[in-house]
């Protein structure tokens, strides 16, 4: 995967504030390890606002490192699946260009996340039990169009997580959350649109099928987390619920 001057320039700022945002949290830790499953929905020359149409399946896995009560830090990895069909607009260009696609996508990414309440702190009897929180990161993304199997474009890309969420305490070492994020991509092909061979070897109109290089796809998670807080033989458990 080749970096481009933007690409290059994104990446340097999301490590300068990943490593801010960690240097300021030196303070207790503790560490997560959760699943995560939902649907995923996709932005682009298909579907030019979010894809309510067509929902993936989405699921994965992921530690997080809890620095105080204020920054998280999660480290995931997932498996996903886009779709969209021009038929499921009412528009007449998108009618009669007619495509559709589906792609498998999967994803590494690390994301800052910032609690706004106290979570699982406070006193005894009454901990902090729930917080919203924001996100943003940086990922990696390898993706398979699944009509297209003769793809001759680069499917590895940069994408930039950016969303918000609410966890709660689920029992003592148990948390759940809800989480809704977006991922810009510098990539315009996870639809399979194009101007690629494939659209002159089938005597289609270049028109149709040339893309947008300057509006990216997105592709968006919903997902419900589920994550258990690993004991440290050095402190009491996490949380003490009040009975």
């Amino acid at each position: 995967m080749n970096l481009d001057y933007e690409e290059e320039r994104v990446v340097f700022a999301m490590n300068g504030i990943f490593f801010l945002a960690l240097a300021a949290g030196l303070q207790a830790q503790s560490h997560e390890m959760g699943l995560r499953f939902g649907t995923a929905n996709y932005r682009g020359e298909l579907a030019p606002v979010y894809n309510f149409a067509r929902p993936g399946i989405h699921f994965g896995a992921f530690y997080r490192l809890n620095r105080g009560s204020e920054w998280s830090f999660q480290f995931g990895a997932s498996f996903s699946q886009i779709a969209a069909d021009d038929q499921d607009r009412q528009d007449a260009f998108a009618l009669q260009r007619n495509h559709r696609f589906e792609t498998n996508l999967w994803e590494f990414s690390t994301q800052v996340e910032y609690n706004f309440l106290n979570f699982r702190n406070g006193t005894r009897n009454s901990p902090q039990n729930w917080t919203p929180y924001l996100f943003s990161g940086l990922g990696v993304f390898k993706f398979e169009p699944r009509l297209n199997s003769e793809a001759n474009y680069e499917t590895l890309g940069l994408a930039i997580p950016l969303g918000l969420g609410v966890k709660a305490i689920l029992a003592p070492r148990w948390n759940i959350g809800l989480e809704f994020g977006g991922r810009f991509t510098f990539n315009d092909r996870l639809d399979d649109l194009g101007l690629d061979t494939r659209a002159s070897t089938a005597n289609l109109n270049p028109k149709f099928f040339s893309g947008n290089p300057n509006d990216n796809d997105m592709y968006f998670f919903t997902s419900v987390k589920l994550s258990y807080v690993i004991p440290d033989p050095g402190k009491d458990c996490p949380v003490q619920l009040p009975r």
